[in-house]
């Protein structure tokens, strides 16, 4: 019996978003993980990386992303935007069950790390940076 590969949304698609994607799931998606979503507020950036990953739905919008998480069969999201969103939207994607993969800084203070990590446990769900 072969494991399911993790279906994953990727939000933030500049340099280190790109590289954490490819890392993830390779160049054409095929190894690590599933690519179910990918998300920039960038249309460009968001059009030229979709190219890559055929058949992940493509979202400018983060909240748009994760309330359609369910019907895209989301495990978890990977998170590389700009650090003062780090903490809302791992905070968003838990909120919704979802596993978070976060880009350092998790948080811009010690007590709201604290809390993603409390809500995380609360949650049953994986939290890492």
């Amino acid at each position: 019996m072969t494991a399911r590969r993790p279906r994953l949304g990727f939000v933030g698609l500049g340099w280190i978003g790109a590289m954490r994607l490819e890392a993830v799931a390779g160049r054409t998606g095929r190894s690590g993980a599933e690519v179910a979503a990918i998300c920039d507020a960038s249309p460009g950036r968001l059009e030229s990386t979709a190219r890559n990953y055929a058949g992940a739905a493509c979202f400018q919008e983060y909240d748009e992303m994760l309330s359609r998480a369910a019907g895209l069969r989301l495990d978890g999201v990977v998170i590389a935007t700009p650090n003062a969103l780090h903490a809302p939207q791992a905070l968003a994607a838990l909120d919704r069950g979802l596993a978070v993969f976060c880009q350092q800084p998790l948080a811009l203070n010690a007590a709201v790390a604290q809390s993603l990590v409390d809500a995380a446990r609360q949650a049953g769900r994986r939290l890492a940076v």
